[in-house]
């Protein structure tokens, strides 16, 4: 998905959405490929496999918080 289009899907600030994805990207949770249709709007796609990895190693600390 576009910047624009997370923008618009979650309504929250076209700089909200880009400051997170910087945040994300950071941690290696979503990749910036070029978007051949628009070369201005980048894609972001979503790393799941590192999502699955850290939600396994911060699992014990979620179990707490929602007992």
């Amino acid at each position: 998905m576009t910047p624009k289009d997370i923008s618009n899907k979650v309504d929250l600030a076209p700089r909200t959405v880009s400051f997170a994805l910087r945040k994300l990207m950071g941690q290696k949770l979503c990749r910036k490929i070029p978007n051949l249709q628009d070369m201005r709007q980048p894609l972001y796609l979503a790393d799941l496999e590192r999502a699955r990895e850290l939600r396994m190693k911060y699992e014990h600390v979620f179990r707490q918080v929602l007992i």
